[in-house]
């Protein structure tokens, strides 16, 4: 997404590119400058808010907030505010954007509005304005500590996306019971076995210090291989399906080569946020890594953070839609 105000949001250097290595026709840039109408209603209305954010060492970090419906609600034309319990202490972005130590107002803030039973998403991009953490000293767990956040961001630009590989289901709210099992880049073995059958997984990304993307990835469990695990950092691939060729998170990987994730377990509460090196790959590139993919992304982890029970919802029903 682009941050420019204006009436037609231009293509940076990254997303022209890519269009250009893939043969795309030029198309004009569907996100609207603003908090679009369809973007207002998802987030009324959804129980999931995907959140990216940038640290201190220009890394993108991706975590999944939620709650009750309306725990995230628009508070004018252009401003959003978010308020849900979190995990205070090991979330990277509660250390991001929440607590005092952190930045200053005006950092970039991305998210992906999703209601996994319906398929429906909205990208949202923006800056910080305000946020804080309120920490319930009731609820202590494993030396971690369960908080309330309260975030406002600045909404810039947003975009519905296509339904396309994201898996179904129902979702229930729960409150985090979080425990920190490793802060390696080389991934333990519970990280390991969460890639395996992972079947979901949310990416941020930044065009320098202009924009900042969120969104989702999906397809059959395992579809993220992981191709080795050293000291120095574990690697790791997805294959990039195709869809509504806009190529917004390839673009800022094009010209930032650097990404955050995030994989929620659903079922057992787990998740595995990493920040690390991107490299995009296509045609035979592509293929030699994964077999059959014309599109690929290879993620070298630079810091990870592995921790049981940690997102915010928890899955009553799952079913995994046929990809077409």
């Amino acid at each position: 997404m682009a941050s420019l105000l204006t009436d037609t949001l231009p293509w940076h250097d990254g997303e022209i590119q890519m269009r250009s290595l893939l043969r795309i026709p030029p198309i004009i840039n569907p996100t609207v400058p603003s908090l679009s109408y369809g973007a207002t209603y998802l987030l009324l209305n959804s129980p999931l808010l995907a959140i990216g954010a940038v640290d201190r060492e220009g890394r993108p970090w991706s975590t999944l907030w939620g709650g009750e419906v309306g725990f995230a609600k628009p508070t004018s034309q252009s401003k959003i505010e978010i308020r849900t319990p979190v995990d205070s202490k090991h979330d990277p972005l509660a250390d991001i954007l929440l607590h005092n130590s952190s930045g200053e107002s005006g950092q970039l803030v991305s998210g992906l509005v999703v209601d996994l039973a319906t398929r429906k998403r909205a990208k949202l991009f923006g800056r910080k304005i305000t946020g804080s953490i309120q920490v319930d000293e009731e609820n202590h767990i494993d030396s971690s500590r369960v908080g309330f956040a309260h975030l406002l961001v600045q909404i810039e630009a947003s975009l519905g996306n296509c339904p396309k590989y994201i898996n179904i289901r129902n979702i229930t709210p729960a409150l985090p019971t979080p425990r920190l099992i490793s802060e390696s880049p080389q991934l333990p073995s519970g990280a390991l076995k969460l890639l395996d059958h992972a079947d979901t997984l949310f990416i941020s990304s930044r065009h320098g210090d202009v924009d900042m993307d969120t969104n989702i990835r999906g397809g059959p469990p395992g579809f993220v291989r992981v191709i080795s695990n050293e000291p120095n950092g574990a690697v790791f691939a997805y294959p990039e399906y195709s869809g509504n060729r806009l190529y917004q998170t390839l673009g800022n990987l094009q010209t930032t080569p650097l990404a955050g994730f995030v994989f929620p377990d659903f079922e057992t509460g787990d998740a595995l946020y990493v920040t690390g090196q991107t490299e995009v790959l296509v045609g035979k590139e592509a293929a030699a890594l994964l077999p059959r993919s014309n599109l690929a992304v290879k993620v070298t982890v630079t810091a990870a953070r592995f921790r049981p029970d940690a997102p915010r919802g928890r899955s009553q029903r799952t079913h995994l839609r046929r990809r077409r």
